[in-house]
């Protein structure tokens, strides 16, 4: 719960700033002097009308979503194109390297572990979507090419962006006026504008359905709940927009920590040691008698092969300065962090869970009371 609201409200707070600075840059094209608060008046618009639109729930969240798809994924290639345009492939595939380090095989592994790192963190995101999905089956291929693809040609947008226009940071909304003309620019950034509303709508979703796990939340009405994950964000990006957009690269290094070993263990308990079957109504129980209650609703050995993963991520990798040990030049921080964690995990479940008879990892195969197989 923590970890999704977290980093939902992170990503909002992000994409509220991003959606300011495309603003200022619209604003830009047709005015020289602009208010250095428009950032955040923007900001805390796109707050207000986010907040508005999830005011219905999950409905809202459904149109929302196949809205998001397609216009990530449309943007996402319009930027590229007119990138390519713009400088051309060869200048663009020609570009000096920013800030590199010495050895080769870390600047590979570096760049792996950003882009490995920033699509973990939609891990939240994806079960919001998959939560108004018919099946989780059927939502495999539509995550996977609109978010999956989409957060990829995404990723690389703007890593050629700040190649070719260091200045910009990567971020787009700071150079497409230039490449693309007012027109096509601001187009353009009326796309980002869009995609980041509905990405919003997504997050604040899920970070509202967290939240309303606490006792105290779930006795609040939808929206009063939806403002605990948007009072903050409108703080914060509306003003102190520069601050937060400064940091965004510390808040990837923390999804990278947090939810590599959060995958690690959810793989090796649905895939190996679940064989991709639960029982949903214990999942629902909080009473003492739950297949899922462990001791007092804690599961230790979750919470062991937790932070024995982010030991071995912050012994790879130095989240802040970014300096680096072996073997991160050859297998990122993410890969052995998710391995670690898993098969950590795996010991202690067959070591005391099964033991102790806490799971129901023995009678996966074996249950009546709603089982599912996803």
């Amino acid at each position: 719960m923590v970890l999704i609201y977290l980093t939902t409200l992170g990503w909002n707070i992000y994409l509220f700033v991003l959606l300011g600075r495309a603003v200022e840059s619209i604003g830009g094209a047709f005015f020289s002097d602009l208010p250095s608060w428009i950032v955040g008046a923007a900001a805390i618009t796109a707050v207000l009308l986010v907040t508005a639109i999830i005011r219905t729930g999950t409905p809202a969240v459904r149109k929302v979503s196949q809205l998001i798809a397609v216009s990530v994924l449309i943007l996402s290639f319009v930027i590229m194109g007119l990138l390519l345009y713009s400088v051309g492939l060869d200048t663009l595939l020609s570009a000096p390297a920013i800030a590199p380090n010495e050895s080769v095989h870390v600047n590979w592994s570096s760049a792996m572990e950003v882009l490995i790192a920033s699509n973990l963190s939609w891990w939240a995101y994806t079960g919001a979507i998959v939560r108004n999905s018919p099946s989780a089956r059927q939502s495999l291929w539509p995550v996977v090419l609109g978010l999956g693809l989409a957060v990829g040609v995404g990723s690389l947008t703007g890593f050629y962006g700040g190649l070719v226009i260091p200045e910009s940071g990567g971020d787009p909304t700071q150079y497409l006026v230039e490449i693309g003309g007012p027109v096509v620019g601001i187009i353009s950034l009326a796309f980002i504008i869009l995609a980041n509303i509905g990405t919003a709508v997504i997050g604040v979703y899920a970070s509202t359905i967290a939240t309303r796990q606490l006792p105290l939340m779930s006795k609040m009405k939808w929206v009063p709940s939806t403002l605990v994950a948007t009072v903050p964000a409108l703080i914060l990006a509306g003003f102190f927009p520069d601050i937060a957009f400064a940091n965004f690269s510390v808040f990837l290094s923390f999804l990278g920590i947090a939810f590599a070993p959060m995958c690690g263990i959810q793989i090796m308990d649905y895939f190996l040691l679940r064989r991709q079957t639960l029982n949903v109504a214990a999942i629902y129980d909080r009473r003492p008698t739950s297949a899922y209650y462990y001791w007092r609703g804690f599961n230790p050995v979750g919470f062991i092969a937790f932070f024995s993963g982010v030991l071995v991520y912050l012994y790879l990798l130095d989240p802040i300065t970014y300096e680096s040990r072996t073997p991160f030049e050859f297998m990122t921080a993410t890969i052995p962090t998710v391995i670690v964690a898993g098969l950590i995990y795996w010991l202690g479940t067959k070591l005391l869970l099964v033991p102790q008879g806490k799971g129901e990892y023995k009678t996966v195969k074996k249950i009546n009371s709603n089982p599912v197989k996803q």
